[in-house]
């Protein structure tokens, strides 16, 4: 019993040094384009949510020439979900944030990033079009580049 008593110490002490060695880190980091229409829900007394997905592709090319892409779910809180009300579809995003779990009505479970920095990286051209004159378009590239939205 005192073997099994010590063993299990030890396994507590292997986790402590494991914490210590790994610190609990819990980061993302993607950069994609947007794949969806931004849904935002009102909770009220100014606490709102913004999902949407992100279309990331992969450093490897399919064998019939074309890219693999994965999606990930955003989720944004606050005024980072306001902002994010701007969004098109399309728009180039760089998303910091955490990963999380969490499980719907349903009792299915999904997991998604939730965002702490949204950048705008790249917007797509047609979305500027009306904003410039026709001398401004021409020899104009397709994408802008764009500072942060929060």
């Amino acid at each position: 019993m005192d073997d099994k008593h010590e063993e299990m110490n030890e396994g507590e002490q292997a986790g402590r040094d494991e914490a210590s060695v790994f610190p609990l880190i819990n980061e993302a980091h993607v950069a994609g384009r947007l794949s969806n229409a931004v849904a935002i829900k009102d909770y009220g007394e100014g606490k709102k949510r913004a999902q949407f997905a992100i279309a990331v592709p992969r450093s490897s090319r399919k064998t019939q020439g074309g890219v693999d892409v994965d999606y990930f779910t955003i989720v944004a809180w606050g005024a980072l979900a306001e902002q994010s009300a701007t969004l098109s579809k399309g728009d180039g995003l760089e998303i910091h944030g955490r990963l999380r779990t969490w499980q719907d009505e349903t009792k299915r479970y999904h997991w998604g990033i939730t965002a702490e920095i949204l950048q705008v990286i790249l917007r797509p051209r047609r979305q500027r079009a009306n904003q410039l004159s026709a001398g401004e378009r021409t020899g104009e590239l397709a994408t802008e580049r764009v500072g942060a939205t929060a």
